[in-house]
This record gives C-alpha cells, sequence and structure tokens, in this order.
C-alpha cells in the first residue's frame, strides 16, 4: 500500500511538473481563448428571445366530440387530455408557421415550442434582432395558434353536432310509428271484451312499447350531449387553450451573453491549454529532468550543475570555480569531484573523458571546472582538450591554442613543453588541442596517443579529457583509451534521441561509462533526482556508486576527502 501511495505521488509530482514547465503554453491558450471570446462577444449579432405561454387542457365536450364521431363513424376520435408532444408538433408545424408569417407581415420565424416541466404549460418562443421584434412575433405566434386550434375545435364541434342531430332527427322517426302502433293497439284492446283475445294485444303493446323505450333512452342521450356541445360553441374559450403568460420585451440579448460566454471561453482556455501542455510535453524530446536522465541511459546521475546566468555569452568563457567558487555552480563542481574521487578509491578513475549527445551541451564548461575543483582540492590534473574539430578549452584558460595535443601527437612538440600551468593553481595544467588536422580520428587513433595517456598515468596526473561529442568518431577512439567516461547534458536542450544514441555507442566500448552530468538545472531538479533514483532503485548498476543525498549533497560519512596525488 505504502509503495502504491508512493507511485501516485511520483504521478501528480510529474503532472504538477508538466503544468509548471508548460506554463507559457497554459498561458498563451487561455489568452487566444479569451480573445476569440471577447471577438465574439463584440462582433456577434445580437438575438433576442421572447416567450409566451400556453395552458393546454381539454374543453368539457372533448369526450362528447369523440364519443359523437365514434358512433358516427365520421372519424377516429382524440383523447380527452391533451398529448403535449403532439400540439408541440402543431406549434411548429408549417400551417401554424404559414397562417403567422402572414399575420405578422414577415417572411421568416425563428420560433421554438417545448413543454414547461411536467406540466400542460408550453412556452412558444421567438428569437429575432430585435427585443420588441421578439415580443412582437412571440404573442403573434401564439395567438395564431390559438385562434387556428379554436378555429378547428369550432369546425369539429359543428360537424360533431350535425352529427348528432341527424342521429337524433333518425330515432325520433323510427319512434314516430312506434306511438301510432303502440296507440292502435291501445284502441283495440279497450274495445275488445273476450278477455283470451285481449292476452295477444297486451303482449304485442309491450313488445312494442319496450322497443320504443330503447329508442328513446339513445335519442335522450344523444340530446344531452347535443347540448353540453352546443354550450361549449357558445363559451369563449371552445378550443380550451389558454394564454397564460404573454410575451414580453427581454431586457437583453441571449446571446451573446458577455459573461457567460467569457467564463465558457475561459474554461474551455483552461481545458484546452492544459491539453495542449501534456500534448507538447508528449511530443517534446528533450530532457526534463534527471529522472529523464536517468531513465535514458541507465547510469546514476552524478552531479547537477545550476545554470549560471549569461554563461554562453561570456567571452571569454566563465570558469566559474575560479570566480565564484562559493556559488551553486561552484559548489557543484566541488560536489562533483568529491563524488567522482570517492569512486576513484573502488575503482581506478585517473583517467576520464568528457564528452556529450550533443553540441551545446556544456562539455568543455564541466571538463574545465571539474579539472580546477580537483586541483583547488589538491589533486595534479592535466586538463586536455581533444575536441579537435572545435575546440574551446583554450579560452577557459585564456591560452594561446598555436602548439598543443596535435603538435604532440605529430612530434612537432615534447609534451612538457606543450603543457601549459594556470596561473594562481599549479596543480592545474592544459593541455589545448593545438592547430586543427585534416583528419581528427584518424589522429588520435594512432599509438601517440596511446604513450601520451600512458605516460601521464605513469606521472600519477588525474587527467581529465574534454573529447569531442558523439556521435562523431573522434569520441569513440578517445573513449578507447580512458578509465571512465562521463556523459554531460543539458537541461531542455539535450533530446532523448541524441541520449539514447550516446547510451547506445557507449555501450559497444570496453571502457566503464561512469554517470552522467546534468547541467542547466534549477532549484526543483534535485527533487526530481530524487524521485528518479526512487523510481529506478534496484535497477542501476554503477560504477563503484556513491549515491548523492536528495539535495546534491555528498552523504554523511562521505565528506570531500580530495587527497594530493603529487
Amino acid at each position: 500500500m505504502q509503495g502504491s501511495t508512493g507511485g501516485d505521488d511520483l504521478e501528480l509530482s510529474h503532472y504538477v511538473d508538466v503544468l509548471r514547465r508548460r506554463k507559457l503554453v497554459i498561458v498563451v491558450t487561455i489568452l487566444v481563448a479569451l480573445l476569440a471570446g471577447f471577438a465574439f462577444v463584440k462582433l456577434s449579432t445580437p438575438v433576442y428571445d421572447s416567450t409566451a405561454q400556453v395552458l393546454l387542457r381539454p374543453s368539457s365536450s372533448a369526450s362528447d366530440t369523440g364519443a359523437a364521431k365514434a358512433s358516427s363513424g365520421s372519424g377516429t376520435g382524440s383523447s380527452a387530455t391533451p398529448e403535449i408532444a403532439s400540439q408541440v408538433a402543431i406549434i411548429l408545424s408549417t400551417s401554424v408557421s404559414d397562417d403567422a408569417k402572414k399575420a405578422l407581415h414577415v417572411t421568416d420565424l425563428s420560433v421554438s415550442a417545448a413543454p414547461l416541466g411536467n406540466s400542460n404549460v408550453v412556452g412558444i418562443t421567438a428569437s429575432a434582432g430585435n427585443a420588441k421584434e421578439a415580443e412582437r412575433i412571440a404573442q403573434g405566434y401564439t395567438e395564431t395558434y390559438v385562434a387556428k386550434h379554436r378555429d378547428q375545435v369550432a369546425a369539429d364541434l359543428k360537424t360533431t353536432t350535425d352529427g348528432l342531430s341527424a342521429q337524433i332527427k333518425t330515432l325520433q322517426d323510427q319512434i314516430a310509428p312506434l306511438d301510432q302502433t303502440l296507440s292502435d293497439l291501445n284502441g283495440r284492446i279497450e274495445a275488445t271484451t273476450v278477455a283470451t283475445a285481449r292476452a295477444p294485444l297486451a303482449a304485442q303493446r309491450d313488445q312494442v312499447a319496450q322497443q320504443r323505450q330503447t329508442l328513446d333512452t339513445r335519442r335522450s342521450d344523444l340530446q344531452q350531449r347535443l347540448d353540453r356541445l352546443a354550450l361549449d360553441a357558445a363559451s369563449t374559450n371552445p378550443g380550451g387553450l389558454e394564454i397564460v403568460s404573454k410575451a414580453s420585451v427581454p431586457s437583453g440579448p441571449s446571446s451573446p451573453q458577455k459573461v457567460r460566454d467569457m467564463a465558457l471561453a475561459l474554461a474551455l482556455g483552461v481545458i484546452a491549454g492544459i491539453a495542449a501542455a501534456f500534448v507538447r510535453d508528449h511530443l517534446d524530446d528533450r530532457i526534463k529532468s534527471a529522472a529523464d536522465l536517468h531513465d535514458g541511459t541507465d547510469r546514476p546521475v552524478l552531479g547537477l550543475v545550476p545554470a549560471v546566468r549569461g554563461w554562453h555569452r561570456s567571452d571569454p568563457p566563465l570558469l566559474v570555480t575560479e570566480g565564484e567558487p562559493q556559488s551553486p555552480a561552484g559548489e557543484s563542481y566541488a560536489r562533483l569531484a568529491t563524488v567522482l574521487d570517492l569512486k576513484g578509491a573502488t575503482a581506478k578513475l585517473q583517467v576520464i573523458q568528457i564528452t556529450s549527445p550533443g553540441p551545446g551541451d556544456g562539455k568543455t564548461t564541466t571538463a574545465a571546472n571539474l579539472a580546477l575543483a580537483f586541483a583547488q582540492g589538491g589533486r595534479q590534473v592535466v586538463v586536455i582538450d581533444a575536441n579537435l574539430r572545435r575546440p574551446r578549452l583554450h579560452r577557459f584558460f585564456d591560452l594561446e591554442n598555436y602548439r598543443g595535443l596535435t603538435s604532440v601527437l605529430r612530434g612537432e612538440l615534447a609534451l612538457a613543453d606543450a603543457l601549459t600551468e594556470v596561473d594562481g593553481e599549479p596543480s592545474l595544467r592544459v593541455l589545448p588541442s593545438g592547430p586543427i588536422p585534416p583528419n581528427p580520428a584518424e589522429l588520435l587513433a594512432g599509438q601517440s596517443t596511446r604513450d601520451l595517456i600512458t605516460r601521464l598515468r605513469f606521472e600519477g596526473h588525474l587527467v581529465i579529457i574534454d573529447g569531442p561529442a558523439l556521435p562523431v568518431p573522434d569520441a569513440m577512439v578517445v573513449a578507447d583509451r580512458v578509465d571512465g567516461v562521463l556523459l554531460v547534458a543539458y537541461l531542455n536542450h539535450t533530446t532523448g534521441t541524441d541520449l539514447a544514441q550516446a547510451a547506445a555507442l557507449l555501450a559497444h566500448i570496453d571502457t566503464p561509462f561512469v554517470g552522467t552530468i546534468l547541467n542547466g538545472t534549477g532549484r526543483k531538479t534535485a527533487r526530481d533526482l530524487a524521485s528518479g533514483l526512487r523510481r529506478s532503485r534496484g535497477s542501476q548498476e554503477s560504477f563503484g556508486e556513491v549515491k548523492p543525498a536528495p539535495d546534491g549533497t555528498v552523504p554523511s560519512g562521505a565528506e570531500p576527502r580530495v587527497t594530493a596525488n603529487k
């Protein structure tokens, strides 16, 4: 459970870090969304909505009308309770719309209708570019619908009453001869004195009377229905509809609504900005943390060097270990020297090459400052510029470059004459690159390079070689002649693709790939390193590794113990 919680914390930390790194993307996206919302509010034509409300309820004769139609066979009848959905469809029908256009003297209408909740009230809403026009159309359309409905009901009433009247007349026509038959039978019964002759006449009379009673009952029922329909026809609301709320002039437009639309634009901007931040971060292949560097090489991150303002613009380049040794960057180089010195106690690290996945990662800066940090600790250090394509090491120490490594390798100059002491640092000597040769890889691959390194190793010097950047072949040639390789990357500059290629190349040589150094870090990167090491704990295979604490310092019991090696 604890492991799961830790993983969740790391994931949350990752998400927060993405948002922090991509805050500019989020801010720009939000600003674009707000500008779009503002343009929409300003450029959109205002639309005003006005609504009238109609109560749908059946008239008292609705059931009689349906029954009369069913009885007469003149129609299928209608429900006694209005079907709201059907009425909404009728309201929006072409028939009602065409009549409303004629009544309102307009050629186009924007009208909608919908029931209000679960009630029998339907709202009829009209939209227009003018508030008064919206009110006029909503009220006029509603009145047109109500009038059309009442006309239809009146027509249905007339049809029904005519049918009922015809049925009543038919029944009366059937009753009249029965009354005559009953009268004749009664006269014959009174004239007959013989009891046996009167009995059949009485039975015949009772049968005719029963038949008449049935017809008269039906006629009475139809007459009652006809009377109710007559009352409905004479009422002021024969259709059963009532306008319960007239349309009114809206106080403001329904669209655009400044507050609502700007709030929606802000919400969409935030969502889109966060999405864009994660997409941009996913597509961005640059190293964003120490954990990325560790995961990309499967080697420990040995040092974190904070960015120094104006570093790349300095001319000559800034040697922070000399000029600002107490600065965060200067202290970082001192800690890195301590970590490497402790590694050297368990594995022979006398000749170290510093390389990088590509140009601009701070490789030469690291070599110069690290060499000076070792020298300040008492070590006898020789720093060599083996970058024979773009040499820069001499500029850090304000030296000439007309002679140096290439002069020695060609046999033009003795090593002792090519080494230059650094003013104020007698323990540090520099071997510049010398004149740039036409074939750097071929020159470095010769026996002269191996002999030079062997001599320096024999004399007990700590040798730091500023090698070429990968993947040029010169770097691989030099790496095959040293005790260990350090790979330098720059935060938000070195790409994951270049890093993977460099790690793959270093995996093909026999020289140990000791670890990595991350330049250009900020305050948060130390926490990133600690997180990265926790995430990948158990997968590290380090070369005599001494793990820094989360803040980049050497753990207790491993304080700086740089000893002179003279």
